[in-house]
């Protein structure tokens, strides 16, 4: 039994962190974006799997720890070095193994002036 329904042996059961990361039971508006959401504070006081972009238990991606190092370590070089503006509004998803927008996300990049970090 999960949530009151019966679930058959050998079913499928698919646990979608599209759905669980905007439930508003975890999230305050959940549509909002907002990175302080995962201050130190705030994550000790959710449910461990409120957020779970790469799994988890067992079955978490062995490489979760150095993906997210390798993505603060390139965002913070790129946002030294580039300003980016997206058109207003939302883009269309898709959702296979992996969320991913359909055509990609369109932003203006512009190199800021004089800066020789490169």
């Amino acid at each position: 039994m999960i949530g009151g329904y019966r679930i058959p042996a050998g079913a499928d059961v698919v646990v979608a962190p599209w759905v669980v990361h905007r439930h508003p039971d975890f999230w305050d508006q959940p549509d909002r974006f907002d990175p302080q959401r995962f201050t130190p504070e705030r994550e000790k006081a959710r449910h461990r799997y409120a957020w779970f972009p790469f799994g988890g238990g067992p079955r978490g991606c062995i490489g979760q720890h150095f993906s997210l190092l390798e993505s603060v370590i390139a965002l913070a070089k790129l946002v030294r070095a580039f300003d980016f503006a997206t058109p207003p509004g939302e883009p269309r998803n898709t959702n296979h193994i992996t969320l991913r927008p359909v055509g990609g996300v369109f932003s203006q990049v512009t190199a800021h002036r004089g800066d020789d970090d490169g």
